[in-house]
């Protein structure tokens, strides 16, 4: 029963450490990378955002810096909610930072670090523990907060990387 105990602690610890998807009003920067023909495609994610659950992404170029992204989660087999993106790169002293911003609602952005890796897309997001209680009122409030946190590891979600995999439709 001890241990029982135990690791309950340890897990509801665990969950209340990692960090949340940072969102802001504010892009990191405007759009200022090309398009990187890489990202074009459909990729998907298992087990992502829950465990059996699969998210697919159709990425295309929208212009020469900016994408447009159609999000579609899919539940057991039946697509369960759809979600449309703009997305474009921003350089911060040579990071690379995808700036997403939901085309409907609150059209707030979220922030990713991003590499490709044997083919596939290596996701991890702004991590909120370093920015949930900061003022931001532009995008250079937001740029020199992420600077000056750039020295810590889990800045960006170490522990969800999200890695999609290309998609071939049938």
């Amino acid at each position: 029963m001890k241990k029982l105990a135990f690791f309950s602690v340890i897990i509801s610890i665990s969950i209340l450490l990692t960090g949340c998807p940072f969102e802001s009003d504010f892009p990191v920067s405007q759009p200022q990378v090309k398009i990187d023909s890489a990202f074009i495609g459909t990729w998907l994610a298992e087990d992502f955002p829950q465990k059996g659950d699969k998210m697919k992404y159709k990425i295309f170029a929208f212009n020469q810096t900016d994408y447009l992204i159609e999000s579609v989660n899919i539940k057991e087999g039946i697509i369960s909610e759809q979600e449309f993106y703009r997305g474009f790169i921003s350089d911060l002293n040579g990071l690379k930072i995808l700036n997403l911003q939901i085309i409907t609602g609150k059209k707030s952005y979220i922030y990713h670090k991003y590499r490709m890796q044997d083919g596939n897309l290596h996701l991890s997001w702004l991590n909120d523990l370093y920015f949930k209680d900061k003022e931001i009122n532009s995008s250079e409030d937001l740029r020199k907060l992420i600077d000056s946190n750039l020295d810590k590891a889990d800045i960006f979600e170490t522990e969800y990387e999200i890695i999609l995999r290309p998609f071939i439709e049938k």
